[in-house]
């Protein structure tokens, strides 16, 4: 530690004295956790990171192979672990974020919530974010963590912080995404339905619509807000659950507000309509106003004319609804069969779109 300290600013000094420090913490790892020096580890780290991180970092997995080292660690750790981006560092940070995990899941945890909020502030087109949720999948294909601890660490991370500032935003997004991806069975089918088991799955979904009423004006919180109810929606027990906390309500008022990007309002039209294929008791606890839902897909088809994609997804779902509801007036009503004809029209060599207008 004290070499560390005296020679924080060579390079070649710091690194005899973090190989000695791997090894130490190594066969004594509590011993490391509990002193001074892993504070000056992170200083190493921020001082020295392109020449030094592998040395730092596997000075960090040693200690958290030891679950009662981690009892020790300061919160400060997180960050400097998942700042890392070369491949080999990638590697032991991971390794060491996973171990984290496995020696909290026996005990009341105290970095585990934090790592998934640390997790969330990156930008969701950081490569680190699938990283993270890889890791994640791999903690419990070997069995050293259970569903359950995952899915209750991820939902006690939720970002519901009031503030609307940017970071914010980012931290409310990704948790939003992770959420969504999380849910995808394609990655781990024991924890996708560990998100919506019957104790955790209204905090879940009360948690989505929070961000979501929060970051309002967002689009990438309404965006990752949508996906994640629509993968809600595709489990058993997440219509209810939705429909409970007026989710649905959430979606429509996002295609209101933030109609004008296409791609928000395609997958809110998609949801909207989805919910006619819930159960009717369900149905009627979202009070849908579906005479206003087709207002929206017909206003959303005229401010993206040029969108195929959209036109599709608008017109099938009016066909849908003609179909279920036989709501001919409300969707005759404004001049709506001149609106078909114009898109039809405009996209002659769009088979999709013949086929549904």
């Amino acid at each position: 530690s004290q070499h560390l300290l005296d020679y924080e600013a060579v390079p070649y000094e710091a690194a005899k004295a973090l190989r000695a420090l791997a090894s130490l913490a190594y066969s004594e790892p509590v011993e490391v956790a509990k002193g001074s020096c892993i504070e000056q580890l992170l200083r190493i780290l921020r001082l020295h990171r392109d020449s030094l991180e592998i040395l730092a970092l596997r000075c960090l997995c040693h200690i958290c192979f030891s679950a009662e080292a981690v009892r020790f660690l300061p919160i400060q750790v997180l960050p400097a672990l998942l700042e890392t981006e070369k491949e080999e560092g990638s590697k032991l940070a991971f390794e060491a974020m996973a171990r984290i995990l496995v020696a909290e899941a026996t005990e009341r945890p105290r970095l585990s919530p934090e790592l998934f909020r640390a997790q969330f502030q990156l930008s969701l087109s950081d490569k680190r974010a699938n990283s993270f949720k890889e890791m994640l999948f791999q903690s419990l294909q070997g069995e050293l963590v259970p569903a359950t601890f995952l899915a209750e660490q991820f939902l006690a991370s939720a970002p519901l912080s009031m503030r609307k500032d940017p970071s914010e935003e980012v931290t409310a997004a990704g948790w939003l995404w992770m959420l969504a991806e999380l849910l995808d069975t394609k990655g781990n089918k024991e924890l996708s339905e560990a998100l919506v088991c019957q104790s955790l799955v209204k905090g879940i979904t009360t948690a989505t619509t929070a961000l979501m009423d929060v970051h309002t004006t967002s689009l990438s919180v309404q965006c990752q807000g949508i996906a994640a109810l629509a993968a809600l929606a595709r489990k058993r027990s997440g219509p209810m659950a939705i429909a409970e906390v007026s989710g649905v309500r959430r979606v429509e008022k996002a295609l209101s507000t933030l109609g004008d990007d296409a791609s928000l309002s395609c997958s809110s039209i998609s949801f909207l309509v989805s919910v006619l294929d819930w159960p009717l008791p369900t149905q009627k606890l979202c009070e849908l106003d579906f005479a206003r839902i087709v207002f929206l897909i017909k206003d959303s088809m005229q401010r993206h004319l040029d969108a195929v994609p959209l036109q599709v997804v608008a017109l099938s779902s009016l066909a849908r609804l003609l179909e279920v509801l036989a709501c001919k007036a409300d969707v005759m009503a404004g001049g709506a069969e001149g609106l078909v004809k114009t898109v039809m029209a405009r996209h002659k060599e769009q088979e999709q779109v013949w086929t549904w207008g």
